[in-house]
């Protein structure tokens, strides 16, 4: 029981480690990304990307990590009792209500991108990259569930490499994307007499970077699940006994702890 005891903690241990240095090295790659955005749209480029970046944080942070530790938890304990079809149910289960989630949050926030904008720094031109910010929302909210899966089988290789990635291609993208949205800012300030849309364009062209980096992410944990997937079939004859659980009762029990841990977190 001891030796059980010593290789949980330093798995865990290890873990913790591997999650911590790729936190560090997304902060460095974050902070590269945002140098390059003033050197290229200058100070106010960043105040507008800054006010999205906020607002996509705070609605994912806290949410898409209940969601993950939710599903890694319940996938953990179905798993080690050898219930596997409840696990493909939970799977799907989990899927559906992310993916509501971030619609709701996502169009509520592509419909008020305006007011938040107004709200935030007294002007729309940081609507344009609000609006993007609700397709990374999304993206956030499609991703959890699936990372989080990964989480209950003991691995955070594909949560370490999806957040790495996500960050490589933003950098990535992120130089040519952020030059074609300036000079196209520059173009719309002399139309229409008003500086400030080039600094706004290059905020946006940063979020679709972001949106870039989310998106291949996704696909990379997307042909991770479908690989890992055709092992999972096997295991599903190997059922030690019919527990079978509804999707109705494990809905409620995947939403009663997301909505708790994620407005603990919030709040």
């Amino acid at each position: 029981m001891n030796n059980r005891k010593m290789k949980k903690n330093n798995n865990l241990i290890h873990r913790t480690k591997r999650l911590s240095n790729v936190a560090i090295a997304g902060l460095i790659l974050m902070t590269v990304f945002k140098i390059l955005m003033i050197n290229i749209g200058g100070d106010s480029s960043i105040t507008y990307f800054s006010v999205a970046f906020e607002l996509y944080f705070f609605t994912t942070a806290s949410l898409c990590a209940s969601i993950s530790y939710t599903v890694e938890r319940m996938t953990a304990s179905r798993i080690s009792k050898g219930y596997f079809k409840n696990v493909l149910t939970l799977r799907r289960t989990a899927t559906v209500i992310s993916a509501i989630l971030g619609l709701i949050i996502g169009s509520l926030v592509y419909l008020c991108s305006n007011q938040i904008s107004v709200f935030f720094l007294h002007s729309t031109m940081s609507a344009f990259s609000i609006r993007i910010s609700a397709f990374c929302i999304f993206l956030a909210f499609l991703s959890a569930p699936i990372y989080g899966y990964f989480q209950g089988l003991g691995t955070m290789m594909p949560s370490a490499f999806y957040y790495l990635i996500q960050r490589v291609i933003a950098i990535i993208a992120g130089i040519p994307l952020l030059i074609f949205y300036y000079r196209y800012g520059l173009k719309v300030s002399k139309l229409m007499n008003q500086e400030e849309y080039s600094a706004a364009y290059a905020g946006m062209g940063g979020f679709i970077a972001l949106l870039s980096g989310l998106a291949i992410g996704f696909l990379f944990l997307f042909f991770v699940f479908g690989s890992h997937n055709r092992q999972f079939k096997h295991q599903l004859t190997k059922e030690v006994m019919e527990t079978k659980e509804s999707w109705q009762r494990l809905g409620r029990g995947l939403l009663q702890s997301i909505l708790s841990t994620g407005l603990q977190g919030l709040f």
